[in-house]
């Protein structure tokens, strides 16, 4: 499903940087390591509300 959403996007709504992040994030997940996943993404959401 993630990869289906990520596939859809178009450039104007997903910078190319926040999908790499997103992307790293997913595989952070799929191998098991939820800690590493979840500390990225609550540090991209954090980022996100700062700017």
């Amino acid at each position: 499903m993630v990869d289906k959403l990520l596939g859809e996007s178009d450039d104007s709504s997903l910078p190319s940087n926040e999908r790499i992040w997103i992307e790293k994030i997913i595989k952070l997940a799929r191998s098991g390591d939820w800690e590493s996943a979840a500390k990225k993404a609550k540090r991209m959401m954090e980022d996100q509300v700062k700017y």
